[in-house]
């Protein structure tokens, strides 16, 4: 019974998800049905909503690629990374899946692969 855990489950059963970058800035990227909400740690350890309903222009100029290896051995994947770079995409690639996906909510664009 999907109801009871994750077994069986598919996205559209999933209520919210949350992603968190610590450092200098303390963030956490949460969605829900209604769109993306980011929230700042502030002052005296209290959690501001910072930014509603963050939205992914259609229209991008940063990729992350996930495993540049992959080219190598997917011929789709190849031309997929040799298109970004062919029209001058910007290259976002941190190692970390959580970096890469938080600078593309602040930057409200990117595409991650």
């Amino acid at each position: 019974d999907k109801s009871t855990g994750l077994i069986g489950a598919t996205g559209r059963d999933q209520v919210m998800s949350l992603v968190a970058l610590y450092g200098p800035r303390t963030t956490v990227f949460m969605t829900l049905d209604d769109g993306v909400y980011e929230f700042t740690l502030g002052p005296g350890n209290k959690w501001i909503c910072s930014r509603d309903k963050i939205q992914i222009k259609q229209d991008c100029k940063i990729f992350a690629p996930a495993n540049m290896r992959a080219a190598q051995e997917v011929e789709g994947y190849a031309k997929l990374i040799d298109h970004y770079m062919t029209n001058k995409y910007t290259l976002r690639y941190s190692g970390g899946l959580v970096p890469d996906v938080c600078q593309q909510f602040t930057k409200q664009q990117g595409v991650f692969t």
